[in-house]
């Protein structure tokens, strides 16, 4: 009767080897659902590095452009200073309508979610908007004071966030600069 309820010898030595059977196909299921997920993160990044860095090209080649239609009359003594002033309005005021853009593109990067293991692509997230507030920060002051785009560009950030993204399989395309 015991024999009935535990099985014959032969089904109780296939049990450790269906256990461990199992086991490990939770394992590589496990595995291959971080992979997947690892993915997801990446790709999500991919998307808002993309973004933000479209939306920071677009703000910075209109205020280029809106310098570059001011030209000399922005610094020339002989143009009155309320012209000149009137002028680097137009300028702080092209910053201005496009910096809402790059600050939902910074908070949408700090956004990504991230699992905690995935450690490079937690630091290409956290290099890459470290990055972002640097360049957020310098836009702000360019919205009362032209002056701001000529700053030095955050180059050591950008390399970092560049060189943690490169880990992970995004590249952190060139953007356009003021001339400084």
């Amino acid at each position: 009767m015991s024999e009935d309820v535990l099985g014959s010898d032969r089904e109780r030595s296939r049990l450790p080897a269906l256990v461990a059977g199992g086991v490990a196909l939770l394992v590589a299921a496990g595995f291959l659902g971080d992979r997947v997920w690892q993915a997801h993160e990446v790709s999500v990044l991919r998307a808002c590095v993309s973004t933000a860095e479209s939306d920071l090209g677009d703000l910075t080649r209109r205020a280029i452009g809106v310098e570059a239609y001011a030209g000399p009359s922005l610094t020339s003594p002989s143009v009155p200073e309320s012209v000149r002033r009137s002028l680097a309005t137009l300028v702080e005021a092209s910053v201005a309508k496009d910096l809402p853009r790059s600050r939902v593109d910074r908070e949408h990067c700090a956004g990504v979610r991230v699992l905690s293991w995935h450690g490079e692509v937690v630091t290409a997230r956290r290099e890459y908007v470290r990055y972002l507030d640097i360049q957020v920060a310098q836009l702000s002051r360019a919205t009362t004071n032209r002056d701001a785009l000529h700053e030095v560009p955050a180059t050591a950030e950008r390399e970092a966030a560049g060189a943690a993204l490169a880990r992970i399989g995004v590249d952190l395309p060139a953007i356009s600069t003021l001339p400084q």
